[in-house]
């Protein structure tokens, strides 16, 4: 079972250093609440408050599960999935791009977009920014021809264009490159056995603006768009007639 926690802003500095991923807590004295609004990382109705008396303390771990809750690919394109929850999928890496530097927030951002397919050969295409782009790109390129199985935790179900992709949910999503799970091994031998290999998408070279400077025009005569497509024929014409001589 899985319940969602939240902690408010002015509390953050209190108990950061106490919530780290994967450690066990006792927590005592919180609210609950109704779970609503987007970007909820349960399906759980409430979701648990901390407040100026909670107490965190360490405790023994209780469980090695990795309290995954696996999303199918298709899932994530039924128009039914509610998309204001946040969602956990693994994937073989299959396709993927450059990094690009956009800017998010007035400050440089590094953006990634790739490809997985999952154990049907059903296509999802994936946009990370940030340290999770990092960690893909270094993973996918440190491969060296080994399957690379991306699990993406705690992601957010995103549309374009009618297409849906995942993207990660600001810094609450996880990124798990080929990590010794056993929900890895298992996905592995569910695999098609297509010896698909992962492919790096080479760079489309943008277009870029000339600057014509006054000194460059005066060279050259204006011309109509009439007048240009007479002298392309005329130039074809000539062309024509040199072969025929040629023949």
């Amino acid at each position: 079972m899985k319940i969602h926690g939240s902690v408010k802003k002015d509390l953050v500095n209190r108990y950061v250093n106490h919530l780290t991923i994967g450690s066990w807590r006792f927590i005592e004295t919180f609210s609950i609440t109704h779970a609503v609004g987007q970007f909820r990382p349960t399906t759980h109705l409430y979701k648990l408050n901390f407040v100026n008396g909670t107490y965190v303390a360490v405790s023994d771990p209780k469980s090695d599960s990795n309290f995954l809750s696996l999303t199918k690919f298709t899932r994530v394109e039924d128009p039914d999935l509610n998309t204001n929850m946040l969602i956990d999928v693994i994937g073989q890496v299959v396709n993927i791009g450059d990094m690009e530097t956009v800017e998010v927030n007035n400050k440089p951002t590094h953006k990634l977009v790739f490809e997985m397919q999952d154990e049907r050969d059903e296509r999802l295409s994936c946009t990370l920014r940030g340290s999770f782009a990092d960690k893909v790109f270094g993973g996918c390129h440190a491969s060296n021809g080994v399957i690379v199985v991306c699990i993406l935790r705690f992601v957010k179900v995103k549309t374009y264009k009618g297409s849906r992709y995942l993207s990660n949910s600001y810094d609450a999503s996880q990124v798990h490159i080929n990590p010794a799970w056993i929900e890895v091994d298992n996905f592995i031998k569910s695999l098609p056995n297509d010896g698909l290999s992962l492919a790096f998408r080479e760079s489309v070279p943008k277009l870029e603006i000339v600057v014509v400077t006054s000194e460059d025009t005066s060279q050259y005569s204006r011309k109509t768009i009439a007048e240009l497509i007479d002298s392309v024929e005329v130039d074809r014409e000539s062309k024509s007639n040199e072969h025929h001589l040629r023949n």
